[in-house]
């Protein structure tokens, strides 16, 4: 089994590769159900719902994986630098880049029916849109985690606590537990959103703070985990096919307090991350060009990819003019999902390049 080799201050080879994984299965959980969407009706989503009920048990809650992330590499490797410079390194890597691609997407914002839309009101009213979008995450459609990422890093000096307590497991598997019924929002954020994301970012603190003998207590539980993957996976699929899929297509929201769909998918994710991590860990040095340079741009992939895959598919809509068959949608899919990621990176990089280590303020690479 590898261990937790690093090169240099700050790199942990298998979790760097998690980030790139993380940042993969974000994007395909957009990349992937969209494309049916946009290659079904395009006045009314009715794609097959075959498609899109194994697009989204593969991809569907991915950001279960960011935050998880996160907290582990907050105990790994943040931990010890001190209270000021973890704050100061979030607010300038990852909250400015936000507010800043917030302003840029309230100005021109891609609507999923209506296409581009570009800010007409005054200059009053475009700075208090702008403040919204960015306490609430609605610049985009994916922007939601943001804010419920920020409360997570201020609640990180009490977490960090309160996972070096003796009764720290019983408090972890209360977190655990509640987003088996409390169930995420959508678009709109809320105070169940930080609930759903408070257990893997804690999660990953506690994995963290002792890596080597939490990272072996997981590995002992690798065929449990893998089970429930597997029966998590079939229980997403059946849940979304039947149940939460159709509300989707006719636009209706699901009743009653608990969406069990995302039950299972939270239950599959959280399992899924943990067989992830062991996997990447069991390969020592093993890192892909291609997988270093998403986990590398991570940031600037999640704040952009939204609006890459809407003026693409704003391009479908010229030229698509009936269904096409679902191999063919499948297809299209999959080379939207690789095409965005591999152009995000390009414009990442590109953007490195023009603005040196200023970049990290801007676009959060």
């Amino acid at each position: 089994m590898g261990t937790a080799t690093t090169r240099g201050a700050g790199y942990i080879t298998h979790l760097h590769a998690f980030r790139g994984i993380a940042i993969i299965l974000i994007v395909g959980a957009h990349a992937l159900s969209m494309t049916f969407w946009k290659l079904g009706v395009h006045s009314r989503p009715n794609p097959d719902m075959v498609l899109l009920a194994l697009c989204e048990t593969i991809a569907h809650n991915s950001t279960i994986f960011f935050a998880l992330i996160s907290g582990l590499l907050f105990s790994v490797i943040l931990a010890g630098r001190g209270w000021s410079r973890f704050f100061k390194n979030k607010f300038l890597n990852v909250i400015l880049p936000y507010c800043l691609f917030s302003v840029l997407f309230t100005m021109f914002n891609w609507h999923f029916i209506n296409g581009l839309q570009v800010f007409s009101g005054s200059p009053v009213e475009f700075v208090s849109e702008s403040g919204i979008n960015i306490l609430w995450g609605r610049a985009a459609a994916h922007f939601w985690y943001i804010p419920v990422l920020a409360v997570l890093f201020l609640l990180t000096p009490a977490l960090s606590w309160l996972m070096d307590r003796r009764w720290a497991l019983a408090a972890l598997a209360v977190m655990l537990i509640a987003p088996m019924f409390v169930s995420r929002t959508f678009p709109d954020n809320s105070v169940q959103n930080v609930i759903v994301f408070l257990a893997p970012y804690t999660f990953g603190i506690w994995l963290g703070a002792r890596y080597e003998d939490r990272i072996a207590m997981v590995q002992r539980l690798a065929v449990p985990l893998t089970v429930v993957t597997a029966l998590a996976s079939v229980a997403t699929f059946a849940l979304f096919y039947f149940e939460y899929g159709p509300l989707m297509v006719a636009w209706e929201d699901p009743e009653g307090p608990i969406n069990w769909f995302e039950t299972a998918s939270y239950v599959q994710k959280m399992a899924l991350a943990c067989i992830v991590l062991l996997w990447l860990r069991s390969r020592g040095e093993w890192m892909p060009r291609w997988l270093d340079l998403l986990a590398v741009n991570a940031f600037a992939i999640y704040f952009i990819y939204f609006f890459m895959l809407m003026t693409f598919y704003e391009l479908v809509n010229q030229v698509v003019t009936a269904p096409p068959p679902p191999l063919i949608a499948g297809l299209v899919a999959l080379a939207v999902w690789a095409g965005v990621l591999a152009l995000c990176v390009g414009i990442s990089v590109t953007m490195q390049k023009l603005l040196g280590h200023r970049s990290r303020m801007i676009i959060g690479a």
